[in-house]
């Protein structure tokens, strides 16, 4: 479980173990991961710094990918292009979906019916003025104050207008253009471009890329080979000797460095004429370079785009790969892009794909973890080693020189199916299976002897100053282990327990599955915790008790905690966790909580903010698994999932830029308003929305703004994370000003806000040349006026107030009766057919997981047709009616009734055995026997009686499904129906 537990025990002073006296020497085993990582990169003073003092690397080696469809709003999922202007929109071609312009939280696209050349766009630039230049298949255009402005080409030629295919500005204002045909070049922005002249076999050479030599000239790319525009003399191309045939496709030119020329089917060469050299392999990167980038603040790294084989990092003799495994959509890269925080761009032939900074650094397969285990119990053993249990694959040991060991049944464990594992202070760890305890230390792995009456199936472990809590599934006892000697504990409420912690006063908490929580202290009565006293469930999946004293309860609907002054609160999905089914609580060195969930991770800080981790993040996955939460003898936080990842901090960007905020699309009465700014409104003007975004894209759905309306608050105020727009209503005759600032994700603030400065016209009756002129007794007459115009707009405000409240109250009433009948019964009010089905499968793969009894009960009335044929199907529904609520009510909370169909009624009892479910069978069989009986036919009255079939799951699982274990209990009632109704019997035995 990783956690220390402190306080008494029967007696014993169990003192909080301190990670300092189990750990004296530096613990390197994550730090050896991260310089292996690391290694194949030649990050040599990360590694110097990571080896000296174990100091986490700034980025994780493993970054955090997003991608982007149509679904999110790009244009086409083939995007060919990408580029930024100065204002920070990113600026994305397509195959055929023309340009999309993104800036944080909206597409916006543009295609040939809003003024771009053509949809096809192949090649984005800017020019030395920031000006966006696009090249579509039907020419070139700028795109000019908000709209694209064509570029003038040779005239009375195919080039007029011909597909673009490469663009370069450069310098001095020349402004170049690639076509199928040659090379085009305009001296300056606005003039012609005119057609370069060349050799005879570049007459009719295509040009696919452009990129300046540095020195006024220029390197071209050409269908047949690598030409050269001198900077001096007539613009004539000439040719570049020492390469192989091929077109080319890409160049890049770095600083103090050969010139990359990428050759279709040739592959990746680097140097100069006359002295070219391939780079790499057929292999790695391959012969079809389709894109190159150079990385910014590492001179020495290129991004290669290929056809067929992703993207390559490539840096040095080192290839490092980024493809579908890491999270890129296609093998097929036509673009790569570093943006001006420095995150990575990848333009696919399956969309937009962000690389960047991640908050984790996430170990899996590749690492030495089983392939496809999910890593539940983690442990730090005294001699520095790291201990994963993978289930139904072993434990596996990192040490501290990094080395990798997997113990399985085949090394002397008593199964695989590995539960938990917590370290022995004496040295070694221990480890709970299904079939038994074992411990190990060093390489030498031995069974550790319980009590014969203490089931094999070992549900946890739980470390403790002077050995370990062993409890088992399945049974109402604890046993303290000390070496081979097991000492019984006092018994638990409940029979499966799922959570232990040892309180500060000496208490002893368990929690369990169905019965809550029980706090168990010698000499005190015990304390129950359940759902009368504010748990929001019974299934308790996690006890945790804090720095600061207070006790946190894990369950499948929230987290509950309580104060140490007795305060309680709830944390849930409504209050910021991305999901309510909490698995774990825990607490780093910075007093930070932390909760795993279905949904992801997520951390309380002391100001009640939580922050969410997810898979977008470089979590291993959304989902968390039980007890998977670890801070080392470093205070490095470890979260279990798929693999482990290792918290890294709050991503930041490679360069830490001010973001800017941008004030899009204003509403005025619901209607667009372009050129807002310094707009004069008529009065009444109302309501006014502004929609604006973040040209910020480290987390964009976690980005919040700060704004205000001078004129009628100088107050800032702040929207929520992901809040893109702000609704003002009754504003009155002035001048305003709105103003607003972003905050991004890892803090960074606008330094200047965004305006829109605006006024609304007051009436004509408030003019000043109608006040100059009025009379006394008119200016009073206007000021009443104008009191009767303002109650109206407050009076119209509160009006609209009311209206969105009351049409949101009736539309989330909808919503919860339409959700209601979607799962309820309409005679019986109880659960439907479809509900109750789902709630057996659910209760089937919680009771698997948990390795606990799960029972069904298939109930029918006896005799029910008779009722129906004889009185009618309005007594029979009443029938029905009354026998539903008369089992319902001898039924546990956490038991489930449904209507499986006609006169067959559905009982689902989780934590219940074959015992268990006979009682509770036996209690409905009694409850509709009892039912005061209404008048039948003249002088006899309506049987009432219910059979009832019993199925229950085994102690192992077996392979049993839902339709299996329904199937079992419908037999057992055809026999409890055979052996004369009235009566209950389960699957496999004589009826009782």
């Amino acid at each position: 479980m990783g956690r220390l537990l402190g306080g008494a025990l029967s007696g014993l002073e169990l003192r909080p173990l301190s990670s300092a006296s189990l750990h004296e020497r530096p613990n390197l085993e994550l730090v050896t991961l991260i310089v292996k990582r690391f290694f194949s990169r030649r990050c040599s003073l990360l590694l110097l710094v990571l080896a000296g003092c174990g100091a986490l690397p700034a980025f994780g080696a493993r970054t955090a990918v997003r991608n982007y469809t149509a679904r999110d709003g790009l244009p086409q999922a083939q995007v060919t292009a990408i580029c930024q202007d100065p204002q920070g929109h990113l600026w994305v071609g397509t195959e055929s979906g023309g340009l999309g312009r993104y800036d944080g939280h909206r597409w916006d696209v543009f295609d040939a019916s809003t003024g771009l050349p053509a949809s096809q766009v192949s090649t984005l630039a800017l020019d030395t003025k920031g000006t966006l230049i696009v090249g579509t298949s039907g020419g070139a255009a700028r795109f000019v104050e908000g709209r694209f402005v064509a570029v003038k080409t040779t005239s009375g030629t195919t080039e007029s207008p011909s597909k673009i295919t490469a663009i370069l500005a450069d310098e001095e204002g020349r402004l170049f253009l690639g076509t199928r045909t040659g090379l085009l070049m305009a001296a300056e922005p606005d003039a012609e471009a005119l057609k370069v002249s060349g050799p005879d076999w570049l007459a009719d050479s295509g040009i696919e890329a452009l990129t300046a030599d540095g020195a006024g000239g220029l390197w071209v790319g050409t269908t047949r080979g690598l030409a050269r525009l001198e900077p001096s003399g007539p613009p004539r191309l000439t040719a570049v000797p020492g390469l192989p045939e091929g077109s080319v496709t890409v160049l890049l030119r770095r600083a103090g460095h050969p010139l990359l020329v990428g050759i279709l089917d040739a592959g990746l060469f680097e140097g100069e004429p006359g002295a070219w050299k391939r780079i790499g392999t057929d292999e790695a990167p391959g012969r079809r370079i389709t894109a190159l980038r150079a990385e910014s603040g590492e001179p020495d790294a290129v991004w290669i785009g290929t056809s067929g084989r992703g993207a390559f990092r490539w840096r040095g003799e080192a290839l490092e790969r980024f493809g579908p495994h890491e999270g890129l959509p296609s093998l097929l890269v036509y673009a790569i892009f570093e943006d001006q925080e420095g995150l990575l761009w990848f333009g696919t032939e399956g969309g937009l794909t962000k690389k960047g900074p991640s908050a984790f650094l996430t170990f899996d397969q590749s690492d030495g973890f089983p392939a496809g285990a999910a890593i539940f119990g983690m442990a730090e053993s005294t001699d520095g080693s790291l201990w994963y249990t993978a289930w139904e694959s072993g434990l596996l040991r990192i040490g501290r020189d990094g080395s990798r060991r997997l113990f399985t049944r085949a090394d002397g464990l008593p199964d695989d199916r590995v539960t938990d594992t917590a370290a022995d202070p004496a040295g070694g760890v221990f480890v709970a299976t299904r079939r038994g305890l074992a411990r190990i230390d060093g390489d030498r792995v031995s069974l550790v002897p319980l009590p014969e009456e203490a089931p094999v199936h070992i549900r946890a472990l739980f470390p403790l100053p002077d050995g370990a809590l062993v409890v088992t599934a399945g049974a109402r006892r604890a046993w303290l282990l000390r070496g081979a000697n097991a000492t019984e504990l006092a018994a638990p409420v409940g029979i499966v327990v799922t959570a232990v912690c040892a309180a500060r006063d000496g208490t002893i908490w368990y929690g369990g599955e169905g019965w809550g929580a029980v706090g168990l202290k010698p000499g005190r009565a015990p304390e129950v915790l359940s759902r009368a006293q504010g748990l929001p469930s019974n299934q308790v999946t996690s006890i945790f008790q804090d720095g600061s004293g207070r006790l946190w309860v894990g369950t499948d609907r929230g987290a509950f905690c309580r104060e140490p002054n007795g305060k309680t609160r709830l944390l849930d999905r409504r209050t910021g966790l991305p999901d309510s089914f909490v698995y774990w609580v825990g607490e780093d060195r910075e007093q930070g909580i932390w909760f795993g969930t279905n949904h992801g991770a997520a951390r309380l800080d002391a100001k009640n903010t939580i922050d969410v981790y997810t898979a977008r993040d470089g979590l291993g996955a959304d989902e968390c698994n039980e007890d998977g939460f670890l801070v080392d003898s470093k205070g490095r936080v470890t979260i279990a999932t798929i693999g482990v990842s290792l918290f890294l901090g709050r991503p930041r960007p490679r360069r830490s830029i001010d973001p800017r905020a941008e004030i899009g699309e204003v509403l005025v009465e619901g209607r667009t308003v372009h050129g807002f700014a310094h707009r004069l409104l008529p009065p009444g003007s109302d309501p006014i929305t502004f929609r604006f975004a973040a040209l910020s894209f480290i987390d964009e759905h976690a980005v919040r703004f700060r704004y205000r309306l001078v004129g009628l608050s100088e107050a800032w105020s702040e929207t929520a994370p992901g809040q893109f727009e702000i609704t003002y209503g009754g504003l009155g005759a002035g001048s305003y000003e709105f103003q607003l600032k972003a905050i991004t994700v890892d803090g960074r603030t606008s330094r200047e806000a965004a305006t829109a400065p605006f006024a609304i016209r007051p009436v004509w009756w408030r003019s000043r040349t109608v006040a100059t002129g009025a009379l006394l007794g008119l200016l009073v007459l206007a000021f009443a006026v104008v009191r009767v115009r303002e109650e109206r707009l407050v009076n119209a405000r509160r009006k609209l107030e009311r209206e969105v409240a009351e049409r949101t109250d009736e539309l989330r009433g909808v919503n919860e009766r339409l959700a209601a009948l979607a799962v309820t019964d309409e005679l019986t009010g109880l659960a439907n057919r479809r509900r109750i089905l789902e709630s057996v499968s659910e209760a089937l793969a919680f009771a698997r997981r948990r390795g606990t009894p799960l029972s069904i009960a298939l109930a029918d009335l006896d005799h029910f047709k008779l009722v129906n044929d004889t009185m009618g199907h309005a007594v029979g529904d009443r029938q029905l009616f009354r026998a539903s609520r008369a089992m319902q009510a001898v039924l546990r909370t956490e038991d489930l009734l449904g209507r499986y169909g006609g006169e067959e009624f559905l009982a689902v009892l989780p934590g219940t055995d074959l015992l268990g479910a006979l009682a509770a069978a036996e209690r409905m069989r009694s409850a509709v026997a009892g039912l005061v009986q209404e008048e039948g036919a003249p002088g006899r009255p309506l049987v009432s009686s219910v059979s009832i079939g019993v199925a229950s799951l085994d102690d192992t699982g077996g392979a049993l499904d839902a339709a299996e274990l329904i199937r079992r209990a419908d037999g057992a009632l055809y026999r409890a129906k055979a052996l004369g109704r009235n009566r209950a019997a389960a699957y496999g035995d004589d009826a009782l």
